[in-house]
């Protein structure tokens, strides 16, 4: 019972259950949370920038390339259409030096028919088009031009 009573009248005092005020001191857990500095915040800030800078180009190059090959998609088709129908004979084998495309006039179409002299009876029919709107530009750039070609008997 001597114990007890000696925990009892430390509690009176104020005490910890375990011991006096030494053990008060040891029991006092400093709880240090460390944060991030000031750089440490700005570089990862900056490297966040530069990785939203590079995705940001390489998400304008896709839309480039992918306008060009939609574009390129297009004028096979219409290229292609274009060769059938003057293969099957529904439009006369005669050159065109560039129009609008009958089947969508935002296109322009030009047809160039030239004898083989290789083999006698073919002719080598080349079909291009290119979007009307680039017609208009001053740079006469003939690489705009989509071409198919193909062998025919006139």
């Amino acid at each position: 019972n001597a114990p007890r009573e000696n925990d009892e009248a430390r509690h009176a005092r104020g005490f910890a259950h375990e011991g006096g005020p030494s053990s008060m001191r040891r029991s006092r857990v400093v709880l240090r949370c460390r944060g991030f500095s000031l750089l440490e915040i700005l570089v990862a800030t900056s490297m966040l920038a530069v990785a939203m800078a590079a995705l940001s180009q390489l998400a304008a190059v896709g839309r480039s390339h992918l306008s060009a090959a939609t574009q390129k998609s297009v004028a096979t088709h219409l290229a292609s259409n274009q060769l059938a129908r003057l293969a099957a004979g529904i439009e006369p084998l005669a050159e065109i030096p560039g129009e609008p495309l009958a089947e969508d006039p935002r296109w322009e179409v030009r047809v160039t028919v030239l004898p083989l002299a290789a083999a006698a009876g073919l002719v080598e029919v080349e079909v291009g088009v290119r979007q009307a709107e680039e017609a208009s530009e001053p740079d006469g750039n003939e690489s705009r031009w989509y071409t198919l070609a193909q062998w025919m008997r006139p």
